[in-house]
């Protein structure tokens, strides 16, 4: 609980005061009652040791314990110091805005301070947005996003593919892209099927939609596939099986994150940070 914590060169005046004041000085929640110093030295063999030392923080006390090279210094945070955390009220109480609290404090508190819910309050749909969760969520939405934008490029990509392959020579591979965990082409073998092929990519992904699952043929024509339920596995609907040249697409489940919107549109789409959201009653 310093100012400015870090790494600091040891001065001609090597005392614990001197080492505090190149680092800003104490913090307002520092505990000043002691500080420890973790010292690594080597006894007449080579071998390193560690030892710990509690040196008194009183005035002028610091002032007379003299550091040595690789010295760490810890200051500590007083106990249950809670300056400086506020939660924030907004919306229809009867005074909004920034309120300290202290550990443990209920919300029930922190509304009976703001006066309470305003008489045009809708208690039941008000909504806790925790900073934690929806920083984690942002995160998650991220990585969503970046795998959605390349399962696009990769339709896009098969579908100049297919453009190229009608008009010049045969290809012995069968595609999977989509919702898979390892997108690519894998070659093509008469006896495998599509369940075969998904296993080739690792699988589908927690957001993939397996029931849609559908076949782009290498002539350009679109297969949907239906599933053998006593099997639990898959086999193109219609005549015939996989083809070399077929590409298989697993669609996202657009129900599995309510913000996201057509999956056509997704690389248009904005995305806003979403917050957990927990019932005012449950707290």
């Amino acid at each position: 609980d310093v100012r400015l914590p870090g790494k600091y060169p040891l001065l001609g005046d090597r005392s614990l005061g001197a080492a505090i004041a190149l680092a800003g000085g104490f913090e307002n929640s520092a505990f000043l009652d002691s500080a420890e110093v973790t010292r690594l030295s080597f006894d007449a063999r080579g071998g390193a040791q560690i030892g710990t030392f509690k040196v008194d923080l009183k005035v002028g006390a610091d002032s007379e314990f003299q550091l040595q090279p690789l010295d760490r210094i810890r200051i500590s945070r007083i106990p249950n110091w809670s300056y400086g955390d506020t939660v924030e009220l907004s919306g229809s109480v009867v005074f909004p805005g920034s309120y300290p609290i202290v550990p443990g404090e209920m919300l029930s508190s922190v509304l009976s301070r703001a006066g309470g819910v305003a008489e045009n309050g809708f208690p039941q749909g008000a909504i806790l947005i925790k900073v934690e969760a929806k920083k984690r969520e942002q995160e998650q939405l991220e990585r969503l996003i970046a795998s959605i934008q390349r399962n696009v490029l990769g339709q896009s990509q098969t579908r100049e593919q297919e453009g190229s392959l009608r008009g010049s020579e045969f290809n012995n591979t069968v595609s999977v892209i989509g919702e898979v965990r390892q997108p690519g082409n894998f070659r093509y073998e008469s006896d495998r099927t599509l369940s075969d092929y998904l296993d080739f990519a690792a699988g589908t992904t927690v957001r993939a939609e397996t029931k849609e699952t559908y076949v782009i043929r290498a002539n350009g024509s679109v297969q949907r596939i239906a599933m053998k339920k006593p099997l639990l596995s898959f086999a193109p609907t219609g005549v015939g099986g996989l083809e070399p040249g077929d590409t298989i697409i697993v669609p996202v489940n657009e129900e599995y994150q309510p913000t996201l919107a057509r999956y056509k549109e997704v690389s248009t789409v904005v995305f806003q940070s979403i917050a957990s959201l927990y019932p005012l009653f449950r707290l």
